[in-house]
């Protein structure tokens, strides 16, 4: 733990190939959403592209605090890791169990998805709190 809490950017390298092969195996998969009686229908391969290059970007952002040679807060880090891992489980928790499920008066998939989203808004949040305090902090 405290490895992943040092070299953050090596954890978001590592996800990279996980997140790649998730999508790339469930290519044909989309999600739809429903709202207001239509449907936005997203495929599950774009979305999986979107955030191999995020958290490309995101251990890039790591990277250049180590080259700076600022430390990234350990306690937001770890909170940003966390938020981060959860958000994914809860979506493919719901690509898992609720794939199939459609046509319910009270459908439950979008809370999952919609829970998931927020997760990861926050950790994104949480990441750029972490890198601009890192940032303007003061190198002994």
């Amino acid at each position: 733990m405290k490895k992943l809490i040092s070299k953050p950017h090596l954890f978001f390298l590592g996800i990279i190939p996980i997140v790649f092969i998730f999508g790339y195996l469930n290519k044909t998969l989309t999600i739809d959403l429903e709202y207001l009686g239509g449907i936005f229908s997203i495929s599950l391969w774009s979305i999986c592209l979107f955030s191999c290059v995020f958290f490309l970007l995101i251990s890039f952002n790591y990277l250049t605090l180590n080259w700076t040679h600022k430390k990234p807060k350990k306690v937001l880090t770890l909170l940003h890791i966390s938020v981060q891992v959860i958000s994914f489980g809860v979506f493919y928790y719901y690509k898992t169990m609720f794939l199939g499920a459609e046509k319910e008066l009270y459908n439950p998939i979008n809370i999952y998805l919609i829970l998931s989203f927020f997760l990861f808004i926050i950790a994104t949040m949480i990441h750029l709190i972490n890198f601009f305090a890192s940032l303007m902090a003061k190198t002994k």
